[in-house]
């Protein structure tokens, strides 16, 4: 499809049934008009193009109603930059949830610029709620996303049964430029009893964004475990750059029980910034690795945040407590662990005070 061709109204590229796909390849560039779709059903999507690919095309499924198939994968690889409008290999149907699908991104000399991915696994009644596929995004230039979602299927109570919730995907990102991204959702799929004493939740997702040349932005990251009866442990969130690293929020802590097991342990988020931490959300809490709470049992272990920046923590909203950082144990029990800190200038090693959250910088902010 040749983007300086005047487009028609409608395109559609179909594959056909599980086992078959679509498969584009291009010695130059590859455009897409807004009203393109490259769909198929729980088949593979490949796009290869020597060039770009352009424009604001959808690239997914358009029918995941196979009984327990997985969604489909999207893979687009090009020499110069790539931009769309959606991705969607989502598992959500009207009858079973599926699996999603895997999204693999990779621009050999350009950015990577769009608006959503979705690879969220679809909810099921009375079965293991399902996967959700991963994301890997790949640029020699910047990666400018506005949402991503990986999250697990929810596993409700249904047919005399209560499932495990399903899982999270992972969430990498890999910029030789600035990493721009709205919100991330990668947390465990809860799973749900009503008469029926629930199952286990879904593990959370690992999100990883590494920046080689530029700094990191981004509004939002989730990556809770899921609820259930045995809760699950919060996600792993990793944040590297040589330059600025703002955030919004982190959230990284462990499900909720809803029995006498234990809470969720909290997660594990890493910042590595050779320029300034910035936090640009105006809330109590920036960073949070709670451990869950439980209805019966003992809360959840605090998480860990280790936090190594060049410049200096900041906070980019007026606040009268500052940065915040928080772990503890939530439920009947809360105590905090440890949490390093490591600036260029300065190493501030504290213990949480048990009943007390560790929302803040110890005179560090500024």
């Amino acid at each position: 499809i040749d983007p300086a061709a005047a487009f028609p109204s409608y395109v559609y590229l179909a594959g056909g049934g599980a086992g078959q796909g679509v498969s584009m390849t291009a010695g130059g560039d590859v455009g897409l008009s807004v009203d393109t779709s490259v769909g198929a059903w729980a088949a593979p999507i490949r796009v290869a193009a020597g060039g770009s690919i352009l424009g604001q095309g959808f690239f997914g499924s358009w029918d995941n109603a196979w009984p327990d198939g997985t969604g489909t994968a999207v893979t687009l690889t090009a020499g110069g930059s790539i931009s769309f409008d959606y991705i969607d290999t989502a598992g959500f149907s009207e009858g079973a949830g599926q699996h999603g699908g895997n999204v693999s991104l990779s621009a050999g000399s350009g950015s990577v610029t769009g608006y959503r991915i979705a690879t969220d696994g679809g909810p099921r009644y009375g079965e293991a709620g399902a996967n959700a596929g991963h994301v890997t995004v790949n640029a020699t230039g910047g990666i400018t996303i506005d949402s991503i979602g990986a999250t697990g299927g929810y596993a409700y109570e249904g047919n005399g049964a209560a499932g495990q919730g399903g899982r999270a995907g992972n969430v990498t990102l890999s910029a030789g430029g600035d990493i721009v991204v709205g919100s991330i959702d990668a947390y465990g799929g809860d799973s749900v009893g009503y008469e029926l004493p629930a199952a286990a939740g879904g593990a959370a997702g690992a999100v990883a964004l590494s920046s080689s040349g530029g700094q990191i932005d981004v509004d939002y990251i989730d990556v809770e475990g899921g609820w259930g009866a045995q809760a699950a442990r919060g996600g792993t969130v990793s944040l590297s750059a040589p330059g600025d690293v703002r955030i919004g929020e982190v959230w990284a802590v462990g499900g909720d029980s809803q029995g006498s097991a234990a809470g969720g342990q909290g997660g594990t988020v890493r910042i590595q910034a050779g320029g300034n931490l910035v936090f640009t959300a105006p809330w109590w809490t920036n960073v949070a690795a709670d451990g869950g709470w439980s209805t019966a049992g003992t809360g959840g272990q605090g998480g860990v945040i280790d936090v190594r920046v060049g410049g200096g923590p900041r906070h980019g909203h007026p606040s009268p407590r500052g940065a915040g950082l928080r772990f503890r144990r939530v439920g009947h029990q809360r105590v905090g662990n440890r949490l390093p800190i490591r600036s260029g200038v300065q190493r501030n090693q504290r213990r949480n005070v048990p009943g007390q959250p560790f929302d803040r910088y110890a005179g560090l902010c500024r």
